[in-house]
């Protein structure tokens, strides 16, 4: 019975590892998100640093 409770901690250290990688996961995502969606819009005179053309509407 000792080993079974052995195995119950070792899969629930591991799940809770995959949760923290999980919820590191998703901060590393949503910050640059969030970022941007709370900037000021830029303007067209702004330098980009993509090599596409600017948009049509200025």
């Amino acid at each position: 019975m000792q080993s079974g409770l052995v195995g119950f901690g070792r899969a629930a250290e591991l799940l809770s590892r995959e949760r923290v990688a999980s919820k590191q996961t998703v901060a590393a995502v949503r910050e640059p998100l969030t970022r941007a969606a709370t900037q000021p819009p830029r303007s067209c005179a702004a330098p980009t640093l993509l090599s596409s053309p600017p948009p049509s509407s200025c």
